[in-house]
């Protein structure tokens, strides 16, 4: 995999290794949303009704086939928050399964929603044992599974093959929050019986804030009927606006065309890299950093873990060393009593060697 460094400016002032909380945005990227803005500057609303007549579906497009899923099955919205919680006013409450652990955004609107709750702990502090789910499953007669892919608190990372296989075996629903993997995880939505996929796309994404995605199987719309429409969401026949139930019902108002430009341009980065190469690269940076950590007798959360089982590394620390890492520009986040860094594409092994010889 070669990458030019350049085009990620960001990476000259830091050694950062952040993107858990926020990736970096590259130079094409940049132009890509600074482009839209400066045709509206010049033509307003021709620049608009051009982007939504010709340059939507193409971003759509370039989604689709990066996840591997039909337009059908494809809402570009403004993040993962939107999405979830109008799919769940669609749902109606359910009795479900979820982490305890798991992101707050994900647990509550289930609360705020009279969800029935029931809760499921991990082993040792990092993995969500495969076996005790299934159990839980059937145990608490669960109609809906709601998990993050991988985690914030620790990086591990569920295997949605095998849980959503067996969820689809027992007629439970599934809905996954990939904020903490899609761009850093190769996902093929029309290989996993994942009824939802949402995330966001400032992350590993590459993209910025302000744009999401959602992936939801056809079945969901015709057994849920979506409760919120607007002007996204019609269909123009006659010269006439009319409303049909579809995944666009989850696209309800004009969309933020400058942030889908530059979704558009981080994804075909990513496709000339090739998402498995991603995988590789950030997988071979971990497990050096998981080997200098061990070397340096630094605990980390899930240390008898497979590199595959997680996307980043989460370290139980102190304040002073996080603010000793700040000095040296190295980004990482600390929160709760830890440190969390993670490895992506545009990161190297001089990197890790750097926060392992200041850490």
């Amino acid at each position: 995999m070669t990458l030019d460094s350049e085009q990620f400016p960001a990476t000259k002032k830091f050694t950062y290794l952040n993107s858990p909380a926020c990736g970096l945005i590259s130079n094409e990227t940049h132009k890509a949303v600074l482009a839209f803005h400066e045709k509206y500057l010049e033509s307003a609303s021709i620049t608009a009704d051009d982007w939504l007549l010709n340059e939507f579906n193409e971003v759509r497009q370039v989604v689709a086939n990066f996840l591997k899923a039909s337009l059908s099955e494809i809402a570009l919205v403004p993040n993962f928050s939107f999405a979830y919680n109008s799919l769940l006013d669609s749902m109606g409450p359910m009795k479900t399964l979820i982490y305890k652990r798991d992101y707050p955004s994900l647990l509550m609107p289930l609360q705020l929603k009279g969800f029935e709750l029931i809760e499921l702990d991990d082993v040792s502090g990092f993995e969500i044992q495969q076996e005790l789910l299934f159990q839980k499953l059937i145990s608490e007669k669960i109609e809906l599974l709601v998990l993050s892919h991988a985690q914030f608190r620790t990086g591990y990372l569920t295997d949605l093959e095998a849980v959503g296989d067996f969820c689809k075996l027992h007629g439970i629903l599934f809905i996954v929050d990939a904020t903490q993997s899609a761009g850093v995880v190769p996902i093929s939505f029309n290989k996993l019986n994942v009824d939802a996929l949402i995330f966001s796309n400032y992350k590993w994404m590459n993209a910025g804030f302000a744009t999401g995605v959602m992936c939801l199987k056809s079945t969901m719309i015709h057994r849920f009927k979506p409760s919120i429409a607007g002007f996204g969401s019609m269909l123009f026949e006659n010269d006439n606006l009319v409303y049909q139930p579809s995944i666009k019902s989850y696209e309800p108002a004009h969309p933020n065309m400058s942030a889908l430009n530059g979704l558009k341009q981080a994804i075909l980065e990513k496709e000339v890299l090739g998402m498995d190469n991603i995988r590789a690269h950030n997988q071979k940076l971990t497990s050096k950093l998981c080997e200098g950590l061990r070397q340096k007798g630094i605990n980390y959360f899930g240390e008898n873990a497979a590199i595959q089982d997680r996307v980043f590394v989460v370290i139980p620390s102190i304040q002073e060393r996080f603010e000793k890492l700040k000095k040296k520009d190295i980004t990482t986040t600390f929160r709760e009593g830890y440190i969390r860094l993670g490895v992506h594409f545009y990161n190297t092994e001089q990197d890790v060697q750097r926060f392992l010889d200041t850490v």
